[in-house]
């Protein structure tokens, strides 16, 4: 996926708020927002940047803190992956944070690459959400639960995996 600063994101996303998927070779975990400073931008190139992942009752929440963007939550199901099989026999996982503004362009994009243990950890986990029977709406009705149930900080503080870059 050919993802450009100063470039409309290869898919429109309408809403304001946070998406993620695993596409090709790296998980896309999307903020998008209406306006994003310049000073917004610098820090989550500059000031270090947390990705974590919380598992629980077969839902994964990854975790990213970066700059002066306060912690999003995404939510993850593995059974809903189109590139499921490729992520799941990955050797080592990247990732990118992107920063869209509400007329779809990225504004910033970070890319990461996972330690190998971090990342044999996080296949692990998604390959046990993965072997878990699958019935529609189940995955939501957890992910809502959580969502009820903890704020992403406190889901921070219980993560299986945290790494910091």
């Amino acid at each position: 996926m050919n993802i450009n600063v100063s470039q409309p994101f290869p898919i429109m996303i309408d809403e304001l708020g946070t998406v993620m998927d695993y596409v090709e070779d790296r998980f896309l975990f999307v903020v998008k927002d209406e306006f994003w400073s310049e000073e917004e931008k610098a820090m989550l190139m500059r000031d270090p940047m947390e990705v974590d992942l919380y598992y629980r009752y077969d839902v994964a929440v990854f975790l990213v803190s970066a700059g002066d963007i306060d912690t999003s939550d995404f939510y993850f199901n593995v059974q809903e992956c189109e590139w499921k099989a490729q992520l799941l026999s990955a050797g080592q996982l990247q990732a990118s944070l992107i920063l869209l503004d509400a007329d779809n362009i990225v504004c910033c994009r970070r890319d990461v690459t996972f330690p190998k243990a971090d990342s044999q950890q996080i296949i692990k986990l998604l390959q046990q959400q993965s072997e878990v029977r699958y019935h529609e709406g189940e995955f939501d009705v957890n992910a809502q639960g959580l969502m009820s149930a903890l704020q992403p900080f406190e889901m921070q503080e219980k993560a299986a995996v945290k790494m910091k870059f």
